[in-house]
């Protein structure tokens, strides 16, 4: 119909028939149709493409988290380790201090004695005198 009309001189609306009129709309609107629907095909397989190149993307940062997240919970494991190291060890060296503050008490207790033990061996034999305090 379209190839008709273009090879017939130019004939204004008027000058149609209606059914020709109503033919080449058809014609016309199964054209549009025919190339919307090249045009969203197109589109659709373009969307598909650049669906399936987000979904590697997304795919690849996903991996590339999860191996972030088990690094991270490997060091939270280990710094936990360090952790209850740390608290034994800091629980022996409290221990390892109270026996060494009892062990001073008890050595300031026996110096005492002995300085207790020498005035009163100086005091008895009344003639020597007390050394000199060396502080």
């Amino acid at each position: 119909m379209l190839a008709r009309l273009k090879s017939a001189p130019a004939l204004t609306l008027a000058q149609h028939p209606d059914t020709e009129l109503d033919e080449l709309r058809a014609e016309l609107a199964n054209t549009n149709m025919w190339h919307n629907m090249r045009q969203l095909a197109s589109d659709v397989q373009e969307l598909k493409l650049k669906n399936a190149r987000d979904v590697q993307e997304l795919t690849r940062k996903n991996a590339q988290l999860t191996g972030d997240v088990q690094e991270l919970t490997r060091k939270n494991a280990q710094l936990a380790g360090d952790v209850q190291e740390l608290t034994r060890k800091n629980a022996q060296l409290a221990g390892e201090n109270t026996q060494l503050k009892a062990r001073v008490t008890q050595l300031e207790q026996i110096h005492l004695c002995a300085i207790l033990c020498l005035v009163e061996h100086f005091s008895i034999e009344g003639s020597v005198a007390l050394p000199a305090n060396p502080e």
